[in-house]
């Protein structure tokens, strides 16, 4: 990124001319990096919302939920679908999961808002 130090020069047209030309030159640059900061943060915001269960390896998902693989944590997904409570920004499967998490570590509701990426308050009726 380049700033512009440079008062315009003096009372000259051609002066101001080139400021001007300079200062949309550094509009034009920080536009183009608002962009793409942006797009960054829109690929890191898909990357996050698509990390599942199934993908963490057996000796971690042991670790953090107290199941031994993926089709026991289905199993008993499916088992308590019913009575998990619903929201707009977690999955059945992501608050099932957080549950456990939460049982198994004791995690405080704030240490699980970071891991989720998600506000404190929606642990309220966990």
């Amino acid at each position: 990124m380049v700033i512009i130090d440079v008062e315009p020069g003096g009372d000259s047209q051609e002066g101001k001319k080139n400021y001007i030309q300079e200062l949309k030159k550094e509009i034009k640059m920080l536009y183009d990096e608002i962009s793409r900061l942006q797009e960054e943060n829109r690929k890191l915001k898909v990357e996050l919302k698509s990390v599942r269960f199934d993908e963490i390896p057996q000796k971690k998902s042991k670790f953090f939920t107290g199941f031994p693989d993926y089709a026991t944590f289905s199993w008993a997904l499916t088992f308590c679908l019913s009575v998990l409570p619903c929201s707009t920004v977690l999955s059945k499967g992501n608050i099932f999961l957080l549950i456990f998490i939460k049982l198994r570590l004791a995690l405080l509701n704030q240490d699980l808002a970071y891991i989720f990426n998600v506000s404190e308050g929606l642990f309220q009726d966990c």
